[in-house]
Order: structure tokens, then C-alpha cells, then sequence
């Protein structure tokens, strides 16, 4: 983690907002709409990028916010400095932070390692997804078990990967149009690469005795073991006592 400069600042100091028990990963599909989140209000959790959209239809509101999108950085740094909440930037997007905020923000290092961070105090692997990146966030503070939502895997807008494109409709992709609505840059996503990163992080939890979910509403992810809302309430409940 690094600050201002290019000295290194202890990720512990962020990371005391995380604990060894049950977590809630919270993505941004569409299917956030029929999620009821407040049913896991006792949960400690992690948003992604920006999940602050969904503050207005909810009280449940995140121990921490993960960004690893340069462009979400740039146009959503002011809304993530007014939240109290915690939030955690990858190093690679300090650049669309302006000058006089950049000191204001905790930086994760996002690298190419090729494998699962157990330890990302030096660094996390990239993967495709931010989602990948928090379940390595969850791994290091020992969760268990960690529950995802929002994660749909699908998206009707199509094209290369990784590309770079300016949306010209309201976002049909994640929970709410505006999250990249009209004139907003946002690269394609790569399904295919984020398999394989999830699919690396289940075997990573799974070679330490814990285990990852899904709970997605109509998730069309098949990595992880599926869950319903109330099993998965139910089974973090019981993992809390």
C-alpha cells in the first residue's frame, strides 16, 4: 500500500476494518436490485467501485470500497472521499486522483503475479476484476466463509475485451443506469479471464478450509458453490455465534 509518495505505508492500518469471519462481497450486477441487503447487516463487507449508487435503496452500507478502475477513480474520487467509509484504491490509478487527494486515499498494488495473493501486504494479483481483487482482500483478513452477490457474469453490451468504449445508453449492465450511463468511458469486460481467477481464488480458500458462495440472484457464474439468499443468511449466522 503506498500513500503520497513512493514509501510504503502498512495495509494493516486499512485492513483492521476486516475480521476472521463470515464476509459479504458485494458486486454490481443488475440483480443487486432483488437483493435484500440488509439481511446482511451484521455481516462485515466489501463494495465495489461504485456501489455508493446504491446507498439511496438500502441502509446496509460496506466496511470497505475497493476501486481498481482508472476511470471510475477519476470521475468518482470526490463521492468516495465524502463517504466515511474506508476505501481502498489500486496504486495504478493514482494518477486520475488530483494532486491535492492523492495523500487522501490507501493504495493497493495491483501486479501481474499470476497466482493468488495470500498475503497482499506486497501486492495482489490483477486478474480481470476488481471482484478478484477483494476476494484476495478477504482471504488476507482470514474471512470465513465469504459470500458473493451482485455477481452476474453477464452483459448484454458485447465486443472485445478490455476495450475501451463511451457508452451511449443508460447502463443496462450493472444495478443502475447511471453507473456507466451516457458520454461515461468503461472498458469491456473479459468473462473468460475472470473465470479462471475465480476459479483460481476457490482453490485457494479451499487448500486453507474455507470456502466462497454464491449468492447472486440468477447468477450466471459457475465457479463457485450456489447458495439462495436464506441459505446464505443462515449459514453466516451460524458462523458468527
Amino acid at each position: 500500500m503506498y500513500g503520497n509518495s513512493d514509501q510504503p505505508l502498512l495495509i494493516e492500518n486499512k485492513l483492521k476494518c476486516l475480521k476472521s469471519e463470515p464476509l459479504l462481497i458485494v458486486c454490481n450486477g443488475p440483480s443487486l436490485n432483488n437483493t435484500p441487503l440488509e439481511r446482511f447487516d451484521f455481516l462485515q463487507s466489501i463494495g465495489l467501485n461504485k456501489i455508493h449508487l446504491i446507498f439511496d435503496k438500502t441502509i446496509w452500507r460496506p466496511n470497505l470500497v475497493l476501486c481498481t478502475n482508472p476511470h471510475v477513480v477519476g470521475n468518482w474520487q470526490d463521492t468516495f472521499l465524502s463517504s466515511e467509509i474506508p476505501t481502498c484504491l489500486s496504486w495504478q490509478t493514482r494518477y486520475k486522483v488530483r494532486k491535492e487527494n492523492r495523500n487522501k486515499f490507501t493504495y493497493f498494488i495491483n501486479r501481474l503475479l499470476g497466482h493468488f495473493a495470500d498475503d497482499i501486504s506486497s501486492g495482489l494479483d490483477a486478474g480481470a476484476t476488481v471482484t478478484y481483487a477483494a476476494l484476495q482482500f478477504a482471504y488476507h483478513a482470514g474471512a470465513n466463509p465469504v459470500i458473493i452477490v451482485g455477481l452476474d457474469h453477464r452483459f448484454e453490451t458485447q465486443g472485445t475485451p478490455h476495450k475501451l468504449i463511451t457508452s451511449k445508453n443508460p447502463d443496462s449492465n450493472h444495478f443502475d443506469p447511471r453507473y456507466f450511463g451516457p458520454g461515461i468511458k468503461w472498458q469491456l469486460p473479459d468473462l473468460k479471464a475472470s473465470e479462471i481467477a475465480f476459479q483460481i481464488a476457490r482453490e485457494a480458500f479451499e487448500k486453507d478450509n474455507r470456502n466462497v458462495y454464491d449468492a447472486t440472484v440468477n447468477g450466471n457464474l459457475k465457479i463457485f458453490d450456489k447458495l439462495s439468499i436464506d441459505e446464505a443468511v443462515d449459514l453466516c449466522r451460524r458462523y458468527k455465534k
